[in-house]
């Protein structure tokens, strides 16, 4: 993962009924620097269009660090060289989330089920 991520949204949701909803659509929009793929097993990759489920299990604030942790749950896609088939497998795991209150930058620690 190299691109920044931003969670200035979440970050104003944050402690809100709307957080864990917010928190879910802004890492669909960022999802190229969210570590997704980590969380599928085998050859698998979150595809484009991910269905991704998440559940805040914590959150919590540290010093100027928004911190969260969340199960997340979506379907990996396995590449295939066959179009009429759907090769997929179930990814899911805990996403670790660092927001900086000032910069809203975001670092992520995954924790694949399984693994």
């Amino acid at each position: 993962m190299t691109d920044t991520v931003h969670l200035r949204e979440s970050l104003r949701a944050a402690g809100t009924p709307e957080f864990e909803q917010t928190l879910r659509e802004e890492i669909l929009r960022n999802n190229w620097g969210v570590p997704l793929e980590d969380f599928c097993p085998m050859e698998a990759w979150p595809g484009f269009d991910v269905d991704l489920s998440l559940s805040v299990h914590r959150l919590e604030e540290v010093d100027r660090t928004l911190r969260v942790k969340a199960f997340v749950s979506f379907t990996g896609r396995i590449p295939s060289y066959c179009a009429d088939h759907a090769h997929t497998v179930p990814a899911d795991g805990f996403l670790r989330i660092a927001i900086d209150k000032d910069t809203a930058e975001a670092h992520f620690e995954t924790d694949p089920m399984g693994a």
